[in-house]
């Protein structure tokens, strides 16, 4: 039987757009009645569940499929601060303290590689990453304690768990956290990381919207 995971996972985001959707409209009828840390606290129960489900699989999947989601979070975003449709968002994801896709995905990857270092995955994950210096035990060299990345001989293999999770691992810049043993620390401190690192500075030549601000 052939498997294709592009289809597989265009199915799922597909369903899942459905269900975006469907919260989006809630939050819509809602914003003229309930204040912002209400709207904020719907976004979470009824857009965000459903997001983080089953995304370190489905985030595997081809940029252009994902970006249906990526848009739609911003809509979310926009319709709980009462922006203008086509407002920056960088600004209002810092503000909200709600993660962008590409760091919410980043963020849940971090968080097993995590886990898979302090040994708290289920035991058939003990052996699917190596670091350095379990592999080379005869001398110490530079960055021991990364991970061997599996070399990859499709774009799409690139993009799966065992191939891009060691490499999100080892190019994070925070030896320190990395280092952090509890599980409830490091995630609140990665978040922190993740919503500091969020540039609110506009790249966009020309852009119409720093246009009218000024």
């Amino acid at each position: 039987m052939y498997f294709d995971p592009t289809l597989s996972f265009k199915y799922h985001i597909d369903q899942l757009n459905l269900k975006l959707s469907k919260a989006l409209f809630l939050l819509r009828r809602a914003k003229n009645i309930l204040d912002i840390n209400s709207l904020t606290s719907l976004y979470f129960s009824t857009f965000h569940c459903h997001l983080i489900y089953g995304i370190l699989i489905y985030s595997s999947a081809v940029p252009t499929v994902l970006n249906s989601l990526i848009s739609k979070q911003k809509m979310a975003v926009r319709c709980i601060s009462n922006s203008k449709y086509n407002a920056h968002t960088a600004p209002i994801f810092k503000k909200l303290n709600i993660l962008p896709f590409d760091l919410l995905v980043k963020y849940f990857q971090l968080q097993f590689m995590h886990d898979h270092k302090f040994n708290l995955l289920p035991r058939s994950f003990n052996n699917v990453w190596r670091t350095i210096a379990e592999s080379n035990v005869l001398y110490p060299i530079r960055n021991n304690q990364d991970y061997r990345i599996i070399r990859a001989r499709t774009c799409l293999t690139e993009r799966l768990p065992v191939c891009r999770f060691p490499k999100i691992w080892n190019e994070y810049h925070s030896d320190i956290l990395k280092n952090v043993f509890s599980r409830k620390a490091f995630k609140i401190k990665l978040k922190k990381e993740l919503i500091e690192s969020i540039s609110i500075v506009c790249t966009r030549l020309l852009c119409p919207i720093c246009h009218l601000m000024l």
